[in-house]
């Protein structure tokens, strides 16, 4: 249902595709197979090479960058550790589809919080 959900967006929005990562670089979900790596690629140069970036309670996280291929993409923290995030091949309107991407937050984090966490042992 996740998936459906970040398609659902990437359709509203004119992206190329979206993913929804944690503080940990986990990646929880994308939109559609071989987002991988760009999901990666954003972490390891938005959030872990910026100590100043810190995913926790009470702090959002927002950022848009304008530069396709590979530097375009909005993002949006949530609930804490998470941010959803839009990748761009292509110039888009960075007001517009952040206000999407804000509108379609609440649904996004409903279903992410419905996933259990990955690998979780309960010995």
């Amino acid at each position: 249902m996740l998936n459906a959900a970040l398609g659902d967006l990437v359709i509203e929005t004119g992206a190329a595709g979206a993913a929804v990562l944690d503080d940990g670089n986990g990646l929880w979900c994308t939109s559609h197979p071989g987002l991988d790596t760009r999901a990666d690629r954003f972490y390891r140069e938005e959030i872990a090479t910026h100590p100043e970036v810190k995913l926790r309670r009470g702090v959002g996280f927002h950022l848009v960058r304008t530069t396709p291929p590979d530097h375009a993409y909005i993002a949006e923290s949530f609930s804490s550790i998470y941010v959803l995030v839009l990748f761009f091949d292509a110039d888009f309107d960075p007001f517009t589809n952040r206000t999407l991407l804000k509108s379609a937050l609440p649904r996004v984090e409903r279903l992410t919080l419905a996933i259990p966490p990955p690998n979780r042992s309960d010995a």
